[in-house]
């Protein structure tokens, strides 16, 4: 897992074709806007962990939540769940150009 600021995390977003971009904010916060067509997935949600499951281990993850400390838990539940390569935002949505 790599927490990355701003400028490295669109750098590596943009060198993985067809990213899986997860937003793990409340569906409140999603609706006022996200990263590119990121899928939101609420980390407060009773089946986030079985959200995180359906994604694809073996390919590139990047998460991201409003400041850092839902996708910070998420990136290390995916770690733990056998995921290869996960990418959080340190600063979430809200250091994000928008």
């Amino acid at each position: 897992m790599e927490r990355l600021d701003v400028a490295q995390f669109q750098k590596k977003l943009a060198e993985v074709p067809n990213p899986q971009l997860i937003d793990v904010r409340t569906p409140e916060e999603y609706t006022g806007g996200t990263i590119g067509d990121a899928v939101n997935m609420n980390f407060h949600s009773d089946d986030f962990e079985q959200n995180l499951n359906s994604l694809d281990k073996s390919k590139p993850v990047f998460v991201f939540c409003q400041a850092g400390g839902r996708s910070l838990k998420s990136a290390k539940m995916m770690q733990e769940l056998g995921f290869q390569e996960v990418y959080e935002l340190e600063v979430g949505y809200s250091g994000w150009e928008h």
